[in-house]
């Protein structure tokens, strides 16, 4: 899926390790929110791009969640 969110979404760290990736998640966050609401208000279907957006972020979330599952499951042997 070759969408803006997809790409926005990649600037941020999902889960922050330091201040400064917590800083940056945060700032893409707050560019997503703006950039939303513009899509939601003023755009004809932008609750589509809503529903994308969620679907992008969660599809990213349950990925990385089980690269770590997985990652810790596999690096004991």
């Amino acid at each position: 899926m070759s969408v803006w969110q997809d790409w926005v979404i990649g600037l941020a760290s999902l889960f922050p390790q330091n201040r400064q990736n917590s800083y940056a998640t945060a700032t893409v966050m707050e560019i997503l929110r703006c950039l939303l609401f513009y899509a939601l208000r003023f755009e004809f279907g932008g609750w589509r791009v809503w529903i994308d957006t969620l679907a992008i972020l969660h599809s990213r979330i349950a990925f990385e969640e089980f690269r770590r599952a997985n990652q810790q499951v596999i690096s004991p042997l």
